[in-house]
Parts: structure tokens; C-alpha cells; sequence
């Protein structure tokens, strides 16, 4: 009896696809004709064994062909079931999504912490052999590149070249899997129920778990982050003054209350900040506020730009996310201190506290005095 399926019709993705990067519309340029995926048949459906037709050593013999034959044709159907979810299309889409640890977002309005997101989205056209890479952040873009350089990215080019060439080998129907080598990409692949690749386990190394994986017919286009700001700067001076002398020097009024989440200000101090970049060297002023009572402490350093002297890395935060507005906090934990960045009207602060509830509360506060 011959393996009998019959292949659905396509299952139109569009809505689905908007619906999921509806977030991102900077990363999302969809052409007109996105996601038409096909959806293989059925896996489950199993092909009975023949009836016995006779006794002893003949039905043995005859159980022993079914059996061989079955798992001949179960392993090839597996095979067969990956290849035919590409045939709608010629792109593979691929996400990766990795929380971080010791990174959290905090929702000073709300009171609720999540943790920060790092995803990696990658598309592969087996048309033109490109593929496309762009690194999000708690879901905004900073990164995107053309290089097959991350792990994903190289699996999606094996993934494709290995089902055409028929590089597949240690099938399993039970488990729904098999193993691909392409070059130096080498492990083994578990499908989900639409027969796409479900996880990726690289020999000797982690499981890749994709968090998305669809076949579409056009590949998004990416637009690239805006250009970020220098990653390396200095204090070069400081110097002791009052909230009125500090505004006119700087520039900006500080946010300095004279107590912030419970502990006293002992100083204020207005700061040389020195930033290199490829032109030289920029000279500008920021103002540290610094509180505590003898065992905690706050320090909230702010100034008009995400400065690097403020652990601000090329325009991100410490931790490379995105630098969050007012509501919302980034807090890092570094050894035994904690590190608060967010963006308060038009000031880039850093609030580093002796603990987290310390960050929070204090931002909550000056939020609120802002």
C-alpha cells in the first residue's frame, strides 16, 4: 500500500505576517505579494499494517517486509514533507529570540518589570543566495547587515542547500527530525507541524529554538538604524556648585531634589565630559547629583546626550538596548550595584544605586517632579 497524502491548499500568511511585526514598521516593507506558505499534509497519518495472511513463519516474514517498508517510506516522507513546505516560496524567515540576563524593562508608571529582549531576524533568498540579518533590542533595530555571519543565518543557506542536494541523513518520523551537513554547518533539525524547522541543534553545540520560521515570497527590507554616537568618553573635571550655577553652566536645568527615594543629596557637581570620535575629541558639561545615607546610595548623572562618560555605549544603553523613554526604565545589574538609563524630556539619565528598588523608586520620583 503507497503513502497516500494529499497536499491543502495554501495558507495565505499575510495577515499574519503584519499582524506579528505590526510593531516594527521599520523593519517590515512587505511587497504586495508576502507569505504563501504550504502547510504539508497531515504527518500523523499513519499507513496501517497488512492483515495477516498466513500463519507462523509467513506472517513473520510478511510483518517484517511491512515493517521495513514502512520505515522506508515514513523516512523518506519526512524528507519529502520539509522539502515541500519551501516550495511556495524561495525565502526562508527565521527568528531567534534570547532574553537577557540581569537586564530588565521597567514600566516606572505601571510598576512592572519584564525582562530586555535580543532577537535575531534573518532571511534567506536561495534565488540570489543573499542573506539579510538585523540584530532588535527590546523590538527596535540596531543592527542590520548583508553577512552570513550569525549562526542562524548560516543554517538558513545549509538548511535549503542540503534538502535540495539531498544531504539528509539519520531521519527520524517519531521524532520528526534529521540531520544536514553543508560545509562546516553540520546537526540535527526538528520540524514543527507545518514541517518547518522547529529547532536547530549544531553538533557539539546549543539548540537554536526559532521563536518564528516561515516561508515567504519576497524578502523585507530592513531599514538601517540611525548612525549611533561615539562609545568612548571620559570626566575630565568636576566641580562643586548649586542647582542655579550648575543650570547656567551646563545649560540645562538638573534634575537635583534635595532628597530622592529617601536618602539626602550630599553633592552636586557639574562635570567636564570629554567624548572621542573619529574627529577628535568633543568637550561638553553634564551635572551629577549625588545622594545617600551612609550604606546607600544614588547617583543620577544626566546630560543632553547619551554620553559614554554615563556608561552610554554608542547611543544605547550600557547593556547595547535602546535607550527607553519616560515611562520606561532599562535596569542593569552590574556586580553588586545596579544601573537605571532612560531618556527624561530632553536629558539622557543614568541612575546608579547600591539596588534595584533604589533605581526605580528614584526615577518613579524625579519622573514625577519633571
Amino acid at each position: 500500500m503507497s503513502r497516500r497524502r494529499q497536499p491543502p491548499p495554501p495558507v495565505r500568511l499575510d495577515d499574519e505576517l503584519i499582524a506579528f511585526h505590526e510593531d516594527e514598521p521599520e523593519l517590515l516593507a512587505v511587497a504586495d505579494a508576502i507569505a504563501a506558505t504550504q502547510r504539508a499534509g497531515d504527518w500523523r497519518r499513519r499507513r496501517r499494517l497488512p492483515a495477516a495472511t498466513a500463519l507462523g513463519v509467513i506472517f513473520i516474514a510478511l510483518l517484517a517486509v511491512a515493517a521495513s517498508t514502512l520505515t522506508d517510506e515514513s523516512r523518506a516522507g519526512v524528507v519529502d514533507d520539509a522539502r515541500r513546505a519551501l516550495k511556495s516560496g524561495d525565502v526562508l524567515h527565521a527568528s531567534v529570540t534570547t532574553s537577557l540576563p540581569d537586564d530588565v524593562v521597567v514600566d516606572i508608571a505601571r510598576g512592572t518589570t519584564r525582562p530586555s529582549r535580543a532577537e535575531s531576524l534573518a532571511w534567506f533568498d536561495s534565488g540570489s543566495g543573499r542573506v539579510r540579518v538585523a540584530g532588535r533590542r527590546n523590538g527596535e533595530v540596531v543592527s542590520v547587515t548583508d553577512e552570513a555571519t550569525t549562526t542562524t543565518a548560516r543554517f538558513l543557506r545549509a538548511y535549503e542547500r542540503a534538502l535540495a542536494g539531498g544531504r539528509v541523513a539519520n531521519v527520524s518520523e517519531s521524532r520528526r527530525s534529521f540531520t544536514i551537513q553543508v560545509g562546516d554547518v553540520s546537526g540535527v533539525v526538528a520540524l514543527d507541524e507545518n514541517d518547518l524547522p522547529r529547532s536547530f541543534t549544531p553538533r557539539g553545540g546549543r539548540p537554536i529554538r526559532f521563536a518564528r520560521f516561515v516561508v515567504t515570497q519576497a524578502i523585507p527590507s530592513a531599514a538601517a538604524p540611525p548612525p549611533t554616537s561615539p562609545q568612548t568618553g571620559s570626566i575630565i573635571s568636576k566641580e562643586a556648585l548649586t542647582v542655579t550655577a550648575a543650570t547656567e553652566r551646563a545649560g540645562f536645568r538638573p534634575f537635583a531634589p534635595a532628597r530622592l527615594a529617601g536618602l539626602t543629596r550630599r553633592q552636586l557637581l557639574l562635570e567636564r565630559l570629554a567624548t572621542s570620535d573619529p574627529q577628535g575629541a568633543l568637550v561638553g558639561a553634564g551635572v551629577a547629583a549625588l545622594y545617600s545615607d551612609g550604606r546607600r546610595f544614588v547617583a543620577v548623572r544626566q546630560s543632553r546626550s547619551p554620553a559614554p562618560a554615563y556608561d552610554f555605549v554608542g547611543g544605547r544603553t550600557a547593556g547595547g538596548n535602546p535607550v527607553p523613554e519616560n515611562p520606561r526604565l532599562d535596569v542593569q545589574r552590574q556586580a553588586a550595584e545596579y544601573l537605571g538609563q532612560f531618556r527624561l524630556g530632553d536629558l539622557y539619565l543614568s541612575i546608579r544605586a547600591s539596588d534595584q528598588a533604589l533605581v526605580i523608586n528614584a526615577a518613579r520620583e524625579l519622573t514625577a517632579s519633571g
